[in-house]
C-alpha cells in the first residue's frame, strides 16, 4: 500500500501480464457457467406451457421448413413480426426437431452469447491495467483492481438478473436485442481504437440486421449518432480521421437494410402497424397531451428501477422493481461516476446507450415495459458495476487516509480485503436475490397458467395423441380468432376444425378413427359439452384439464369411430339447396314470445357435397303480418354465415351436420299473430344470390323454406 493511500502494486512483467489475463479468462469462464446455469436450469418448466407469441414464431418456423418459397422478410401477422428469430428457430428444428425446447433453446444460447460479448467489449472499454498505475476515488478512472474485474462483476450482473434471464428463457424475438446492440458497439470501439477497416464492416452488419431482430431495434441507431455527436465536439479532428470508415459503416448499414425498408415501403400500413399501436403519440394514446404524456412515462420508466411498475406477468413480478434495492442505488452511483467522468468517451457512451434504449418504453403505452426496455440492460449492468467499483475504490482510499500509527497500517491492509469480501457478499446476495425472484416467486406464480397457455398446450398434447383419422375439432373459435395457436402447434401436421360453440355445433361424419371435441370451458363455451352429450350420449370426457386455482379449463369428449348424431329437431324439413346443402330441420327456442322478446332458431345443416366453392350466408326472416314500417311481412331477422361466421361453408365436410344458431328480437310493436320463420342461403359475392331450393327432380321450388312457426302474443 502506498502511503497516500491508493492501492499500490509491482512493477508490471509479461508474467504479471500473464496472470491477469489468466485470471480474467477463468472469471469469464465462471460467469459464462452461472450464466448457462440460469438460462438451462428447469427449461421445459420454467415458464411453463407456451404462450402465444412463442406459437405463432413456432408455426411460421415450420411453414420455412414445409413450404417451398415461403421465406417472408417480414412477418405481417401477429402484429408484425421481424424474421430473425423465426429463422433462428427453424435453423433450431432442423438441428433438435420441432420441439418447445428447440424454440427455448434459441433464446437461451442467445442471452450466453450476450453475456460472452458483454465481457469483451466491457474489457474493450476497460482494459486490464497496468498494475504500476493505480487511481484514487476522485480519479480520471477506477484503480487497477477494479479494472481487472469490472467486466466479470458487470457480465455476472447480467447473468443472474431476472430482466435478462426471463426473456433468455422465453421464445421470442425480446432476447436478440441486447445482443446485437452489444455486437455493434463492441466492433464499433474495435475500429475506433485500432483503425483498422474490418470493425466498422461488421459493425455496420450489426447496426442493419439489428432491424431484423425486435421493433424496439428500430431505435438503437440513435446511440450510434448520438455518440458520434459527442466525439465530434469532444474531438474536433474525429470526423476527418474516421469520415470514410464511418462512411464504410453507414454503407454496409444501408444495404443490409435495403431489402427490409423496401418491403416497408411497399407494405407501409403492415410494417408500421404495431408502433401505430402502442405509439404514446397514437389515437387515444396521449395524442392529445403528448407533452404530458411524455413526461409521464419518463418519471414511470424512472421509477421502475426503485418502485417497479411493469404490470405483465410473463416478463416479470407484476409492478416489482426488476432489480434489489442495494443494486439500484449502486445504479444510481454508476451514473453519477459516469456523469464526473463524462469527458471520456467510455462513459459517454454508457450514458447514452442507457438513456436511449429507455426510450422505446418511454414512447409507448403501458409504460414502464422492461421488454421495450431490454435494450438498456447491457449499458446498465455495466454502470452498476461501475457504482460498485467506486464504493470500492473509496473504501480503500480512506482507509489509506488514515495515518494512527500501527493501527492505521494494519487498517490500510486489511481494507482491500473488506472491500473484496463486501463486494463477494453483494454478488452472492445478487444472485441468491435473481435465482428467488425467477424461480422461486416467479415461477411459481398460478397465473402462469393462463399467460402461458398450459391449458391450451396440454389440451394440444392430448389431440396429438389420438390416431391419425381421428377428427379434430376446437371451440370456442369466433371467426379470426387465434388464441388457440398454442393448441394448434401441437396438431400442426394434423388439420384442426375450429369453430364457435357460442353460435352453434359442427357435426363429424361417422368415420373410421372417431372424433374429438376439444372445448375450452375457461373461454365461456359452457354448452357444447350438454349438446354433444344429449346427441352422442354414448361419448365420453376422454381429458380434462383445471388450472392452479382448480377451475376447470378444457377437456376433450370422445367420440366412437362410426357412432351417428341422434338429433330431435322440432321440424324436420329435408330442404335441398343447389344440391349443395341440406337443411335436416330446425328447433326453435319458444312456441310463443312477447314483443319486445328475443327468438333463437337453431338450424340442421348437412355437407351434400363437401366444402362450397362461394362462402354461403344464411339469412332468417320473422314473417307476419304486413310490416307498415316497410311495406314488407318482415319484422325481424339475422343473417349471418353459418355458426356466427366461425364455420363457414367453404370449410364444410362432406356430411358434417352443422347445427347453426342464429337469434332475433322481434320489435315492440309487432301485433299478435302467428309468424312464419323464413330460412334460406345467398352468396354475398354475387350481389346477394340466392340459392334456389331443388325437389327429388332438380326442379326450383324458390329460394327459401319456412323451417317453423311462433305465435306472438301480447305482454
Amino acid at each position: 500500500m502506498s502511503a497516500a493511500g491508493s492501492v499500490s502494486w509491482p512493477e508490471t512483467s509479461s508474467r504479471q501480464r500473464a496472470r491477469l489475463i489468466r485470471l480474467d479468462a477463468l472469471l469469464l469462464l465462471a460467469v459464462l457457467v452461472i450464466g448457462i446455469f440460469f438460462r438451462f436450469y428447469q427449461q421445459g418448466n420454467i415458464p411453463p406451457g407456451m404462450d402465444f407469441d412463442e406459437a405463432f414464431e413456432s408455426m411460421q418456423a415450420h411453414r420455412l421448413l414445409t413450404e417451398p418459397g415461403y421465406h417472408p422478410i417480414f412477418f405481417p401477422d401477429n402484429n408484425g413480426v421481424p424474421p430473425v428469430k423465426i429463422y433462428l428457430t427453424a435453423a433450431a428444428f432442423l438441428i433438435g426437431g420441432e420441439d418447445r425446447l428447440s424454440i427455448r433453446y434459441v433464446s437461451a444460447v442467445t442471452g450466453v452469447l450476450t453475456i460472452l460479448a458483454l465481457y469483451v467489449l466491457a474489457r474493450k472499454l476497460f482494459p486490464l491495467p497496468d498494475p504500476a498505475g493505480s487511481r484514487g476515488l476522485f480519479a480520471d478512472g477506477p484503480s487497477a483492481i477494479v479494472l481487472q474485474y469490472l467486466p466479470f462483476v458487470a457480465c455476472l450482473l447480467l447473468a443472474v438478473l431476472p430482466w435478462h434471464t426471463t426473456f433468455s428463457r422465453h421464445g421470442i424475438e425480446v432476447i436478440l436485442l441486447p445482443l446485437w446492440a452489444v455486437l455493434a458497439l463492441l466492433f464499433l470501439w474495435q475500429g475506433l481504437q485500432s483503425g483498422r477497416w474490418w470493425p466498422f464492416v461488421l459493425s455496420g452488419l450489426a447496426w442493419g440486421s439489428a432491424f431484423y431482430t425486435y421493433q424496439a431495434a428500430w431505435l438503437l441507431p440513435g446511440v450510434l449518432v448520438v455518440f458520434l455527436i459527442y466525439k465530434l465536439f469532444q474531438e474536433p479532428s474525429f470526423l476527418r480521421r474516421y469520415f470514410w470508415k464511418l462512411s464504410l459503416l453507414a454503407i454496409v448499414a444501408l444495404v443490409v437494410l435495403l431489402p427490409l425498408a423496401q418491403f416497408a415501403y411497399q407494405n407501409q400500413g403492415i410494417f408500421i402497424h404495431r408502433t401505430s399501436q402502442v405509439g404514446v403519440f397514437a389515437e387515444g394514446q396521449g395524442s392529445q397531451t403528448p407533452l404530458v404524456s411524455l413526461l409521464s412515462n419518463t418519471l414511470k420508466v424512472a421509477g421502475l428501477f426503485v418502485v417497479g411498475g411493469d404490470i405483465a406477468i410473463t416478463d416479470n413480478i407484476a409492478l416489482r422493481p426488476p432489480l434489489p434495492l442495494l443494486e439500484a442505488s449502486f445504479l444510481i452511483v454508476g451514473l453519477l461516476v459516469a456523469l464526473w467522468r463524462v469527458k471520456r468517451p467510455e462513459y459517454a457512451l454508457l450514458l447514452i446507450w442507457f438513456a436511449w434504449m429507455l426510450l422505446p418504453s418511454i414512447l409507448t403505452e403501458n409504460a414502464p415495459s422492461i421488454r421495450r426496455a431490454i435494450g438498456s440492460v447491457p449499458p446498465m449492468v455495466m454502470l452498476i458495476a461501475l457504482g460498485i467499483g467506486w464504493a470500492l475504490d473509496g473504501l480503500v482510499n480512506l482507509a489509506g487516509r488514515v495515518n494512527v500509527g500501527r493501527a492505521g497500517g494494519k487498517l490500510q491492509q486489511a481494507a482491500p480485503l473488506a472491500g473484496g469480501l463486501l463486494t463477494g457478499a453483494f454478488l452472492l446476495y445478487t444472485a441468491l436475490w435473481g435465482y428467488r425472484y425467477y424461480f422461486v416467486e416467479w415461477a411459481h406464480g398460478k397465473d402462469l397458467f393462463h399467460f402461458f397457455d398450459v391449458g391450451l398446450m396440454e389440451l394440444g398434447k392430448y389431440a396429438a395423441s389420438t390416431p391419425a383419422d381421428t377428427r379434430l375439432y376446437y371451440t370456442p373459435a369466433p371467426e379470426g380468432s387465434v388464441v388457440h395457436l398454442p393448441l394448434s402447434w401441437q396438431i400442426r401436421t394434423r388439420a384442426l376444425n375450429t369453430f364457435d360453440g357460442h353460435a352453434g355445433l359442427v357435426l363429424a361424419p361417422p368415420g373410421p378413427g372417431g372424433s374429438v371435441y376439444l372445448i375450452t370451458t375457461f373461454l365461456g363455451d359452457e354448452s357444447s359439452l350438454p349438446v354433444l352429450r344429449a346427441i352422442y350420449p354414448a361419448g365420453r370426457v376422454a381429458f380434462q384439464v383445471s388450472n392452479l386455482y382448480g377451475v376447470p379449463h378444457s377437456l376433450a369428449y370422445a367420440v366412437a369411430p362410426g357412432a351417428t348424431p341422434m338429433l330431435a329437431l322440432q321440424n324436420r324439413l329435408q330442404a335441398n339447396f343447389d344440391n349443395q346443402i341440406e337443411l335436416l330441420g330446425s328447433d326453435l327456442s319458444d312456441a310463443q314470445i312477447c314483443p319486445g322478446g328475443t327468438l333463437t332458431i337453431t338450424l340442421a345443416w348437412q355437407a351434400t357435397v363437401g366444402p362450397t366453392k362461394l362462402s354461403q350466408t344464411v339469412f332468417t326472416h320473422l314473417l307476419g303480418p304486413t310490416n307498415p314500417a316497410s311495406g314488407r311481412s318482415v319484422w325481424a331477422g339475422h343473417d349471418s354465415p353459418p355458426v356466427g361466421g366461425s364455420y363457414r361453408t367453404v370449410h364444410w365436410a362432406q356430411g358434417e351436420i352443422i347445427l347453426d344458431r342464429h337469434v332475433f328480437t322481434v320489435p315492440d310493436g309487432a301485433p299478435s299473430a302467428i309468424y312464419q320463420v323464413e330460412v334460406g342461403l345467398y352468396t354475398s359475392d354475387r350481389g346477394g344470390t340466392r340459392l334456389p331450393v331443388l325437389d327429388a327432380a332438380g326442379k326450383t321450388l324458390g329460394d327459401s323454406v319456412l323451417a317453423g312457426q311462433v305465435t306472438l302474443t301480447g305482454r
